[in-house]
């Protein structure tokens, strides 16, 4: 007997052939909810285990959810919502996660079939870029807020797919932008646990397309968290698994469709972080840096840790980080090092942002793995060779990486823009007022004091587009205080200055003597035992 399509209250005896109306398939019916009448239209488990979704496509006008007034912004134009969807992979999509393929994107956004919740999600962050007329009047940190909110509302945490977890990604990175680290933590750990409960990398599919975005996605969850867990101090929630690849060269990536089908080779490859993997990927090499980069976060917790605990931990661990970064940076193809030429080839290829990201975040993570020794340089003996070759090195990772977002601003394909860089040409800036307060050759204190004016402009431009960067510039000042105060303490690592360093989306106070003299600042430390489990 053919199952019934609509329940009793549903069903009068006058007309056999009625359906349900029902928001999505496992919901009581909107008849039944009305009368408040238990629907025997639903099945116990009636959403199958897969990837399908409710979600509606852009296209879809209608809604028939509780009356409300929408902006006209919120569903643009074709003209405006290609250019928004654009703007997104032109700034943000590499710079905060890796979890769509541009070409299906773009196709779906032209054909309105990409589902509102994941437009809006993109929108809400590329709208402050768009010169389009009907932004003229609106602040760009304003214009994204009503795609956001719209894509807040119609996130359904019930429903476990690739989309909710995209989308999840996306309200992340939207509350990021704005400094909200807590609610960005949130998103996240909703997104990851989906990702786990579907384990989405090993997820069945019937493309190449589908299977790389699910790993890409993967991947997005854990390297995305390595940055919020190092603002709040808080452990992963998913952690690294060899046994999944990492992804594929971009050229290959852009070039699949639907109609690629997964071969047994790649269903066998084996491209974890420790075993093979294509070297000539930008994505993966990525990938491999930001793993790095968490145990360098992990270090600088134990490093302050170690001066307020009783038990201190293994100071050893500074030794093989050293040698890890270092052995990446040498093991990179030719094709894949910082060269002016190399900057050429991959813009030319469409991707010069994800290699000039790259090299921001590898010398990101040696000025960060560094910046202790600035402060043991200066209380050392000029001779000491060690330490003063360290701090040597984090004035080279924070030159090199200032030179890196100037080289970059001279191509309008490459041009750095994304919040993050504010935060971290903030760090590289106050390398640069160390060299002014303690160096001794007058050519590099003419360069540094250069390179702070540059530096300072470009965060000021920055901050017309992300909220979060004028933290950035409230933390230069505070840090600028400290050094009035002392500045033979200014580099020291301790509570105050971890977060400093890592703490890029919470405001920071003025330094005062309690986080460095003699006392434990204990509500400031205790999240530290959280990332460290101690």
């Amino acid at each position: 007997m053919r199952p019934l399509s609509a329940c009793v209250a549903c069903r009068p005896s006058s007309d056999r052939r009625k359906k349900c109306d029902r928001s999505r398939p496992g919901l009581s019916c909107n008849s039944c909810i009305k009368r408040g009448l238990d629907c025997v239209g639903v099945t116990d488990d009636p959403v199958p285990n897969n990837l399908e979704t409710h979600y509606e496509p852009l296209g879809n006008q209608k809604d028939y959810s509780r009356p409300r007034r929408i902006s006209s912004l919120v569903v643009p134009d074709a003209v405006l919502a290609e250019e928004l969807a654009s703007l997104y992979f032109r700034y943000m999509h590499i710079t905060f996660h890796n979890i769509f393929h541009r070409a299906t994107f773009i196709a779906h956004v032209k054909e309105s079939s990409i589902p509102k919740i994941l437009f809006f999600g993109v929108a809400g962050l590329s709208a402050r870029y768009s010169t389009h007329p009907v932004f003229a009047s609106i602040p760009p940190w304003d214009r994204g807020r009503p795609y956001r909110d719209e894509c807040k509302r119609l996130l359904d945490l019930e429903d476990t797919s690739l989309i909710s977890i995209q989308a999840c990604m996306l309200l992340a990175a939207n509350s990021s932008v704005e400094g909200d680290s807590r609610t960005e933590s949130v998103y996240q750990a909703v997104a990851s646990r989906m990702a786990m409960l579907l384990d989405l990398p090993n997820l069945s599919t019937e493309s190449l397309l589908e299977q790389e975005v699910n790993r890409r996605v993967w991947w997005s969850l854990i390297t995305t968290e390595t940055w919020s867990s190092a603002t709040q101090s808080l452990p992963r929630y998913i952690r690294p698994r060899n046994a999944i690849p990492l992804p594929m060269d971009e050229r290959r990536f852009a070039s699949l469709t639907h109609e690629t089908s997964v071969t047994p080779s790649d269903q066998s490859l084996d491209a974890s972080p420790t075993c093979n993997f294509d070297p000539q990927s930008l994505v993966a090499q990525m990938i491999r840096l930001n793993l790095l980069f968490y145990d360098i976060i992990v270090f600088l917790n134990c490093q302050v840790v170690d001066t307020q605990d009783e038990q201190p931990v293994d100071r050893e661990f500074d030794h093989p980080l050293r040698h890890c970064l270092d052995e990446w940076a040498s093991n990179l193809p030719p094709r894949l090092r910082s060269s002016q030429e190399n900057v050429i080839y991959w813009a030319d290829e469409g991707f010069g942002a994800i290699f000039i990201t790259l090299h921001i975040n590898y010398n990101h993570a040696g000025q960060l793995l560094f910046y202790q020794h600035l402060q043991s340089a200066q209380e050392q003996d000029q001779w000491d060779h060690g330490t003063q070759g360290f701090a040597e090195r984090c004035k080279q990772h924070a030159t090199n990486l200032c030179d890196l977002i100037y080289e970059a601003k001279q191509r309008s394909d490459t041009v750095v823009l994304y919040p993050l860089a504010g935060h971290i040409l903030c760090l590289a800036s106050t390398v640069q007022i160390h060299t002014l307060l303690f160096g001794i050759d007058n050519d590099e204190i003419l360069a540094a004091k250069t390179r702070l004016e540059r530096n300072f402009e470009m965060i000021s431009s920055m901050n017309n587009y992300w909220p979060m960067n004028h933290m950035s510039i409230n933390r230069l000042q505070h840090f600028h205080n400290a050094c009035l105060r002392s500045k033979d303490d200014s580099f020291r690592l301790d509570t105050w200055m971890l977060r400093f360093l890592l703490g890029f989306t919470q405001d920071i106070k003025d330094r005062d003597a309690i986080w460095t003299y003699g006392h434990r600042a204990l509500d400031d430390f205790d999240p530290l035992r959280d990332l460290l489990d101690i």
